[in-house]
């Protein structure tokens, strides 16, 4: 071997840890950081308003709680199935339908459904934020009898969705006269 090449092959044997520490200094691994504790705001008033012998105003009440009622179990039970530090995003959006839940205004026949879908509700979101802030292990306990209670609601909106259907043919039901 000539001089040159043991030169240039000492140079590679200095440099090349040099190279390699480098490289390792810059891949310093991504530090997950925990999401701050979820403080969830407490539900608004319950606004029970109107009379169910008003077919918009009871129309207007199975509409938005039917989809909020599907949206609240579709997110809940996606949540579940995640890791508290993943479900963060799903709380946020639990307690934002939450909320609009107690917004709606329940006409008269619907005070007892409204009351009870807002419970439940109110109780996943307690649930959640206990899970996602670490004080509770685990949701799965909970989202069975959860889902039972969203059971319930159904059934009665879909009573109260038989009455507004009545309601609806008498109204365009024609008169005869004798």
């Amino acid at each position: 071997m000539d001089l040159g090449m043991m030169r240039q092959r000492g140079i590679w044997l200095l440099v090349l840890p040099i190279l390699l520490a480098a490289c390792a200094i810059g891949d310093v691994p991504n530090q997950v950081t925990a999401p701050p504790q979820l403080t969830i705001p407490a539900a608004p008033t319950l606004n029970l308003a109107g009379n169910c012998n008003n077919t918009r105003e009871l129309e207007m009440w199975l509409q938005i709680t039917t989809q909020l009622v599907s949206d609240f179990q579709t997110t809940m039970n996606t949540a579940a199935a995640k890791t508290a530090s993943n479900a963060y995003e799903d709380v946020l959006r639990l307690s934002k339908l939450r909320e609009s839940a107690y917004q709606v205004a329940a006409p008269d026949c619907a005070a007892d459904a409204q009351v009870q879908l807002t419970d439940t509700m109110s109780k996943a979101v307690d649930a959640f934020q206990a899970y996602v802030n670490g004080q509770s292990t685990s949701v799965a306990t909970i989202i069975t009898e959860l889902n039972g209670q969203f059971d319930q609601v159904i059934t009665v909106q879909d009573d109260l969705l038989a009455r507004m259907n009545a309601q609806i043919q008498t109204q365009i039901a024609p008169t005869t006269s004798p």
